[in-house]
């Protein structure tokens, strides 16, 4: 009996606003993850190049249908008015988040790097009208598996970020789907 809702397997739409590493950043990333996953010292499958990021503000998270173009035309819109200069992130070391450590996420963080990033998740909250995640710890997630049992040092893995885009993603088929791109100015 068909029924009026979504199907059983059907895949669950996210929406956030992150920032995308230009091609070189990703490539630089991919080529560092995999030699530390040949040296031993992390196991797991590396993420798809194209869904390399890094988030500033979860605003929708597995919900059943795409979401309405109301909300993502507000979302832009008030994305639209968040003032800030173009600055540049720094990734300088490598943690395995997770209890165990044998399965979670790989993460790539920086130190200094990354206060940028942490003002434009204060912005971006600000012109939201949303909370600030308390324990906003900005990262790149590199692969799921297991990494290293303490902080690694890793080349730092730096770019210029001149703008910041809203991404609808659609879980478990590590699709994503840009919907808004805005440029940083002062």
């Amino acid at each position: 009996m068909p029924s009026g809702g979504p199907t059983c397997g059907a895949p669950r739409h996210t929406l956030f606003f992150g920032l995308l590493p230009p091609q070189d950043a990703v490539r630089q990333a991919r080529i560092i993850a995999d030699g530390l996953r040949r040296s031993g010292h992390l196991s797991g499958r590396l993420r798809p190049e194209h869904v390399l990021h890094v988030s500033l503000l979860l605003v929708g998270k597995e919900l059943l249908e795409p979401p309405p173009s109301v909300l993502t035309d507000t979302l832009r819109s008030r994305a639209e008015t968040v003032k800030q200069r173009p600055f540049t992130v720094c990734l300088n070391r490598l943690e395995a988040w997770g209890r165990s450590r044998t399965a979670g996420p790989v993460v790539a963080l920086g130190d200094d790097g990354m206060v940028g990033v942490e003002a434009l998740h204060h912005n971006l909250a600000q012109a939201l009208g949303v909370a600030e995640r308390p324990q906003f710890n900005p990262h790149m997630t590199l692969l799921y598996g297991t990494g290293p049992a303490a902080p690694l040092p890793l080349p730092p893995i730096t770019w210029p970020v001149r703008d910041f885009v809203l991404i609808h993603s659609l879980a478990g088929l590590t699709r994503y789907e840009v919907v808004g791109r805005f440029p940083l100015s002062a």
